[in-house]
Formats: C-alpha cells, sequence, structure tokens
C-alpha cells in the first residue's frame, strides 16, 4: 500500500512503521547529499528523532500486542489480507479488522472490546472461530483462551484472594 497522504486515512501500526522507516531513511538521504554540496540542510524539529525512535520501539519491542519485529512477528503484506479473507463471512467493518490487525486480541474478552456488539453480533461458536483466525492468521505468545478457562482463572484467583485475605 502506497500512502499518499497520511492524514486522510488511517493506519495500521505496520503501516505508520514503514511510514517512520521511510521519513528516517530519506532524511539521511538529505543529510548525506547536504554534505556532499557542503549545504545546510533545513533543519528538522528537535524532537522528531526521538519521537521516531520511541514509536519504533513501541512497534517492534516483543512485549507489543503485535510486535512488528521479533519471534512473534507476522508479515502484514501478506498477514492482514489473509485476515481480512478468513474473516470476510464475518462481515467485520474496516475500523474492527484495523483493531484486530494492531490489537492481535487472543481471548474472547478482548473480542468485545475491539468488535461492536461481539456477543450480540456472533454465537459462541463464531466468536470462537474468529479468535482461532486471528490466532492462525496472526499468531501469537499464547494459545487464545476462552470463557471457561476465563472462568476457571477468575475462581482461581477469588479463591487466592479469599485465602490471602483470611490470613492477614
Amino acid at each position: 500500500m502506497r500512502i499518499v497522504d497520511t492524514g486522510t486515512a488511517q493506519l495500521s501500526n505496520a503501516e505508520v512503521l514503514s511510514r517512520i522507516r521511510d521519513l528516517r531513511s530519506r532524511w539521511k538521504e538529505r543529510e548525506a547529499q547536504a554534505r556532499e554540496r557542503n549545504s545546510s540542510l533545513r533543519s528538522r524539529p528537535g524532537n522528531l528523532i526521538s519521537v521516531i525512535e520511541n514509536v519504533e520501539h513501541r512497534l517492534t519491542r516483543p512485549e507489543a500486542p503485535t510486535p512488528l519485529a521479533g519471534p512473534t512477528a507476522y508479515n502484514p503484506a501478506t498477514a492482514i489480507p489473509m485476515l481480512c479473507q478468513r474473516l470476510k463471512p464475518y462481515r467485520l467493518t474496516k475500523p474492527e479488522l484495523l483493531q484486530i490487525s494492531n490489537l492481535r486480541p487472543w481471548k474472547i474478552t478482548h473480542m468485545t472490546l475491539v468488535i461492536e456488539d461481539f456477543e450480540a453480533r456472533f454465537s459462541e461458536e463464531q466468536q470462537r472461530e474468529i479468535v482461532m483466525v486471528v490466532y492462525e492468521v496472526l499468531g501469537g505468545t499464547e494459545y487464545p483462551k476462552f470463557e471457561e478457562s476465563e472462568e476457571m482463572e477468575e475462581t482461581e484467583a477469588e479463591q487466592v484472594n479469599g485465602i490471602t485475605n483470611g490470613v492477614t
């Protein structure tokens, strides 16, 4: 995808990272050309490099929801179109697909925050299918969790809290 004007569309994290890296390489080229010609380069904002480095770090760190580098990274050029194709039968909106690709939700409870009226629009089976498609296409560090396991975790946490509260 070619970004003509960055202010006119919502971008995925992968597109933002690509744009930032492109800006960085353009500035390096301009600086090199200016040095060759012994001319001065128009100054850029003082905090531009630190902002670019900060955003790049946040998007590529391994603990990010969708790290774009490292062992759990996915190739956005192939994964996002595949994700859209596999989720097409569920008629998700473009903003919902964008959020899914950016956040890589791996629980049904996470999906309810990303997809409007998730529980009303989809049966339990469809909800699980959507979570599994996201996991299969985008990968992840944890296997998808479904309601039964979440309820068990909550019950265990309540039991632990009850025990620790009784002791103190």
